[in-house]
């Protein structure tokens, strides 16, 4: 049976806000056919979140429902050097709890981290959707993998653009931030654009 996640933010006790996060479950669960619903804030509410510190909350679930629920220290990756990787016919459309290719991929790469092209365009890292910055506006691949939950946030405020960007295209970005559940926007690193190993 396919299992599903969703990773949620918590900081000193809050939980970030859970519309984007229930939307997707619910579309998810839809798209398979499930004869069930996960309610997200109940099922947070059966864990205990420290009320200081970076936690992360892992939803795991199924077409029956809330598999289990977790809450760890989140503790943000460093990245000194992207790689980009063509992944064929790989598909990601839903946040599934097998993300074992994407891991080897990364791992295999020699790099802190991936972006993965599909059919000649960019999509996403391994962790997170991408925002180009070209010296006017913040731009995110219209062609994500995973529409993420940050990023439709960051769509919908107007703080970052979609865009058909190429491989090629990266040349006239100056930098890259990494946008996820995880990592509120004001805090995620610029990264130079450099970092992609040539």
């Amino acid at each position: 049976m396919s299992r599903f996640i969703e990773t949620i933010l918590a900081e000193n006790g809050v939980v970030s806000p859970l519309e984007y996060h229930q939307e997707r479950v619910d579309r998810t669960l839809h798209d398979w056919k499930a004869g069930c619903r996960l309610d997200l804030r109940d099922a947070i509410d059966s864990v205990v979140i420290p009320p200081y510190g970076t936690m992360k909350i892992r939803v795991e679930y199924g077409l029956n429902g809330l598999e289990c629920i977790q809450a760890s220290e989140y503790r943000r990756k460093r990245i000194e050097s992207v790689a980009l990787v063509h992944i064929g016919d790989h598909d990601y459309r839903y946040k599934y709890a097998d993300r074992e290719w994407i891991h080897s991929l990364l791992e295999s790469s020699g790099c802190d981290e991936i972006v993965m092209v599909k059919d000649g365009l960019l999509t996403d890292a391994s962790i997170a959707n991408l925002a180009f910055f070209d010296g006017r506006r913040w731009l995110t691949p219209d062609t994500p993998l995973l529409g993420g939950t940050r990023r439709r946030s960051l769509l919908d405020s107007g703080i970052i653009l979609e865009a058909r960007i190429r491989p090629a295209d990266l040349t006239g970005f100056s930098k890259l931030k990494l946008v996820n559940a995880m990592i509120p926007w004001d805090q995620s690193p610029e990264l130079p654009i450099d970092v992609f190993r040539r």
